[in-house]
């Protein structure tokens, strides 16, 4: 499930918050002063190896809300919420190394390769330490004004007893 989980968010973080990170398009810096301090919306698609994976994305300031492949994620920086409604099971653990790279991402994206953009649709490759590659496409890239006090958590205190709700923190 954790590499699911780094999955979305290198996609999502490809996608909606690595605009600013290429000197490849000019209007980068222009989009990514427009998402600065706002609530990004984008569907997001990879491939890693034969591993393929889609679905929707929320990112506010390093909380987000990623619903895809049968899972929701929520996290609100500090807890994440995995959810599999199929199978009735919610995992909860502290929120991880994600959120460095919310606040580390030049960093991080010494890693993207061809970084594409064309106004809405972003695309790249992310290369792993171990030689792996996935390609990452975020579509639909859409920002819209923070919403303070927005929850990214999830609560668990409304499932019946038939859930299994595993708690690591």
């Amino acid at each position: 499930m954790k590499t699911y989980i780094k999955i979305l968010l290198s996609t999502l973080l490809l996608g909606c918050f690595s605009l600013g990170a290429s000197a490849q398009v000019k209007d980068v810096a222009a989009l990514l002063k427009t998402i600065h301090g706002k609530r990004v919306v984008c569907e997001y698609s990879y491939t890693a190896g034969k591993v393929q994976g889609s679905g929707t994305a929320t990112i506010q300031e390093g909380k987000y809300i990623v619903k895809g492949n049968g899972l929701e994620i929520y996290c609100d920086g500090v807890n994440r919420w995995t959810v599999d409604p199929d199978a009735k099971e919610v995992y909860i653990e502290p929120a991880g190394d994600e959120t460095e790279i919310f606040s580390n991402l030049s960093q991080y994206l010494k890693g993207v390769e061809g970084l594409k953009f064309d106004g809405s649709n972003l695309s790249g490759r992310i290369k792993g330490q171990d030689g792996s590659t996935m390609d990452c496409k975020a579509t639909n890239i859409k920002a819209f004004p923070y919403i303070s006090g927005e929850n990214f958590s999830y609560n668990t205190t409304k499932l019946d007893k038939s859930w299994v709700i595993t708690d690591l923190r």
